[in-house]
Formats: C-alpha cells, sequence, structure tokens
C-alpha cells in the first residue's frame, strides 16, 4: 500500500473513531473523557505509522521473516501499551465513572481493523 494511500486510511480511521466517540456521547455522558479519545488516537496513530513504515522497511528488504516478527510483536507491545496507557490514564485522572474505558475501546477497535488491512495487503507482498 503506497504511503498515500495509507495516510488516508489513517485519516479515516481518526474520524471514524471521532464520530463513533459523538454518536455514543449522545446517549451516555463521555464529554469528560474527550481527552482519553485524544490520548488514544494519538497512541493509535502513532504506532499504526511505525508499524507500516517497519512493515514496509522489512518487505523492501526481503526479510520475510522479519516481517512476520513484526506482527507477533506488534500484537504484544500494542496489548502491554495499552494497559499501560489505560492505567496511567485511570491514576492520573481519577475518573469518577468506568466509562472513559469506551474512548479508548472505539479507538483500539478502529485502529486493530486498520492495522489488519494494511498489514494483509503488506503480507501479500512479502516474499
Amino acid at each position: 500500500m503506497p504511503l498515500k494511500s495509507f495516510i488516508n486510511y489513517l485519516l479515516a480511521s481518526v474520524f471514524l473513531s471521532t464520530a463513533i466517540f459523538f454518536v455514543f456521547n449522545s446517549f451516555l455522558e463521555m464529554s469528560p473523557y474527550l481527552d482519553m479519545l485524544l490520548y488514544s488516537t494519538t497512541f493509535f496513530v502513532l504506532s499504526s505509522l511505525l508499524i507500516y513504515l517497519i512493515g514496509e522497511s522489512a518487505i523492501s528488504r526481503r526479510r520475510g521473516n522479519f516481517y512476520l516478527s513484526v506482527i507477533i510483536s506488534n500484537v504484544f507491545i500494542k496489548l502491554i501499551a495499552s494497559f499501560v496507557l489505560v492505567a496511567m490514564y485511570s491514576k492520573l485522572t481519577e475518573p469518577e465513572t468506568n466509562l472513559f474505558l469506551i474512548p479508548f475501546l472505539i479507538t483500539y477497535l478502529v485502529f486493530t481493523a486498520l492495522e489488519t488491512y494494511f498489514m494483509t495487503i503488506q503480507s501479500s507482498r512479502v516474499k
């Protein structure tokens, strides 16, 4: 996938995460957790961009085994980093309810779908 296409999908993911947040906000009071949406979106944009660039590098160097390692490492690192992000947010802001998890989960799911999509395209180019 060309970088320009990836950036377009990345921007669409940011828009979709934000739109879903505001839809949920229309029937659940989540506006106090708009900052969690911002933190989550920033984290997942940066991690998706990093994984895309590392994947493209591995493919251009014809290192299929390294690409497989990138996929596996991405899952574990993203999982641990996600726990850390949620724990730090909870510790630092002491939210009144657990609704702060919803913006995080929305963003997590949208960006996981994005990563699955672009990594599937990338993997078809691995030799």
